[in-house]
């Protein structure tokens, strides 16, 4: 009927005209859509580009970070190095002091020549030991008004009072006998009643027998010393 009836055909081609797209329209819509598809791969590709610039800066902050961190500790260690060293050399310092103080106990005449007083050499000897700082020291001597210890009116000398809050009343011998301790506790024992006060009495000796040492330390007698003999 559509190829013997030409207004038959005419109508149905204006029906399926009204229902359907035009070839000419199909491929417009085509168009469109493959224009569409083309923006969002654009757009996505543009957004997978910023996500890895992204990830670039973090990755050079990061590498930044791990380089300023790698230079902190590198510091440290060189912090820690010059530590060391300065305690050694301080360490060195203070066995150098005491050796000195040591040989100009045992010396005498030594600490003179280095120009130091028996009261310096003392105190140096004491802060070694001790373990204690910025002691000062002087001569001590305080007067037998009643005979009480030794005669009547006798000056009784100590080689040095060193005073840091604690009061330490200080002996020198050159060697320490029984007799030296003895004597040494006798004159402290004088010198607390009288004065009315305690002191940390300290027996300082290059050499000491050892009868002396354990006589100093039954007396509460602290004995510093560099030699013990017998």
């Amino acid at each position: 009927m559509l190829r013997e009836d030409p207004m038959f055909r005419a109508q149905v081609i204006g029906l399926l005209s009204e229902a359907l797209v035009t070839k000419a329209e199909f491929t417009q819509m085509l168009d469109e859509l493959r224009a569409m598809r083309l923006e969002s791969e654009r757009q996505f590709a543009q957004g997978h580009a910023r996500h890895d610039a992204h990830d670039q800066r973090f990755d050079q902050v990061d590498q930044r970070f791990d380089q300023v961190e790698q230079h902190l500790t590198a510091h440290d260690q060189r912090f820690d190095q010059v530590d060391q060293r300065l305690s050694t050399h301080d360490q060195l310092l203070e066995d150098l002091r005491a050796e000195v103080a040591k040989v100009a106990v045992s010396v005498g005449a030594l600490g003179g020549r280095m120009g130091w007083k028996m009261e310096d050499v003392i105190r140096r000897v004491i802060e070694h030991f001790s373990g204690l700082r910025k002691l000062k020291a002087k001569p001590f001597t305080i007067i037998d008004d009643t005979g009480e210890c030794f005669q009547s009116g006798a000056t009784i000398e100590f080689d040095a009072l060193v005073t840091n809050g604690r009061k330490f009343l200080v002996e020198v011998k050159s060697y320490a006998k029984p007799g030296d301790v003895w004597a040494f506790h006798r004159k402290a024992r004088f010198a607390e009643k009288k004065l009315n006060e305690t002191f940390d009495k300290v027996l300082i000796a290059p050499a000491a027998s050892q009868a002396a040492l354990d006589l100093a330390n039954e007396l509460g007698i602290t004995c510093y010393t560099f030699s013990v003999e017998g």
